[in-house]
């Protein structure tokens, strides 16, 4: 079995999804006839097993891929059928390089055409990490020719760096840039390495002030616009008519500063157009989870920073910098529902008001190779109304915190609209 695993698994792969052939039946078939023959087999038993789970596990991916494969409308389920597939060739790629590199080339074109630029950055890097900055020939692969493996490695390196500039996420395109900028040095090339570092000069700019537009005359200075942070939602699949890889699963889906709920939608609506979406973030029934019905829950969430990379006040970094890190390299993900706790008091609203926060953990961080990630653990909280007037209180006291820092580094018009803005609600509020 060891010997011939790849043989075998290259063929299944042509088998199902290019010659259409194998059904849940088949797998089923397969799964159950041949473990029960080497389980008999006392040389076959341990490998033997181990094998046809691994297939088995494998065909239920591709079936699941070769049914989404066709159709703009199932664009974002082929992709999680293709990062399924990945993910398996993955385990061992070493054995398995020609599988594992041909799923990632179609991640990656269907990250370009539909202008994920960060996923598609990220999805190349994991090609890039087999390559080495040698100077003996590689054979053609990922749709490009035979070359030497350092020409190769430096063309998909400058890829990625165009990619994460699009996508406006320069700061996992500055290790990009330093590690090209190493190779350049070290063999002397001080043109090239004169335009890396000039690149990366202007990521740190980017980072500070945006994006630079110029004016309409040109005879005006460019206006920068800062950089928006991407949003992040929590969409979950409920009834058995959803596919298996869906199918009552909760998932954060991870946005673009244009991506809007109103999109999301849209979006759903179009891969599922049989399912009743559902805005609110009250728990459904259990008899929706398992009836016939397709159910789609879609709420905003916030992300929740990793303790490793806040800083502390005497670091004194920039706002923009930690804006950043507050919500990126994030897997974990906060959702509150506010309810009242028995009578509502007509003249005191906050009275009964309390707040059930649930806090979810994604099975990978975000960014990644995907916009979105399943929700692998899931916790709820309830807080009283005290408590849930606390934390309104601290939190408010954060957002004046920050705006006070930001007038104190610049006093522009904008800066000083929003502080009055907060005052003005803190101190004035008709409630």
């Amino acid at each position: 079995f060891v010997m011939v695993e790849k043989e075998i698994i290259e063929k299944l792969d042509m088998f199902i999804t290019m010659d259409n052939q194998g059904d849940d039946e088949y797998k089923q078939l397969f799964h159950f006839i041949l473990l029960e023959r080497v389980q008999s087999e006392p040389t076959l038993k341990d490998t033997g097993s181990q094998f046809i789970v691994s297939v088995t596990n494998l065909l239920e991916k591709l079936l699941d891929y070769r049914q989404v494969y066709d159709g703009d409308e199932n664009r974002d389920k082929r992709m999680q059928c293709t990062f399924n597939i990945l993910n398996f060739y993955r385990e061992n790629k070493d054995k398995r390089r020609e599988m594992y590199t041909q799923y990632i080339k179609k991640l990656y074109d269907l990250h370009t055409s539909s202008r994920n630029y960060v996923e598609a950055g990220l999805t190349l890097q994991l090609y890039v990490q087999l390559l080495e900055w040698k100077n003996e020939e590689i054979h053609s692969e990922m749709g490009r020719p035979a070359e030497q493996q350092c020409e190769r490695k430096e063309k998909l390196l400058k890829e990625i760096i165009e990619c994460f500039d699009k996508g406006k996420l320069w700061e996992y395109g500055i290790p990009v840039c330093k590690d090209l900028a190493s190779y350049y040095e070290s063999h002397h090339m001080y043109r090239e390495l004169s335009k890396i570092l000039q690149r990366e000069a202007s990521f740190f700019t980017q980072i500070l002030d945006g994006v630079a537009v110029p004016s309409e005359s040109g005879s005006e200075p460019p206006k920068f616009y800062p950089r928006q942070q991407p949003s992040y939602f929590r969409v979950a699949y409920y009834g058995t008519s959803f596919p298996p890889f869906v199918q009552n699963k909760a998932f954060i889906y991870r946005g673009d500063e244009c991506l809007k709920l109103p999109h999301i939608i849209n979006q759903l609506t179009q891969e599922f157009p049989e399912a009743e979406i559902l805005k609110s973030n009250v728990p459904i029934e259990e008899s929706k989870k398992y009836g016939p019905v397709q159910y789609i829950q879609i709420s905003g969430v916030k992300p929740v920073a990793d303790p490793k990379n806040l800083f502390t006040p005497d670091q004194n970094v920039p706002r923009e910098v930690e804006k950043f890190y507050e919500n990126n390299d994030v897997d974990t993900f906060q959702m509150d529902r506010s309810f009242h706790n028995g009578k509502k008091d007509p003249d005191n609203d906050f009275k009964t008001l309390c707040t059930e926060r649930t806090t979810m953990k994604t099975n990978h961080k975000f960014p990644g190779i995907l916009q979105w990630y399943e929700v692998v653990e899931s916790k709820t909280t309830t807080f009283s109304p005290v408590a849930t007037a606390i934390n309104a209180v601290n939190s408010a006291c954060q957002e004046l915190d920050v705006s006070i820092e930001l007038c104190r580094r610049s006093c522009s018009e904008n800066n000083m609209k929003d502080l009055s803005r907060q005052l003005n609600g803190m101190i004035t509020a008709q409630v």
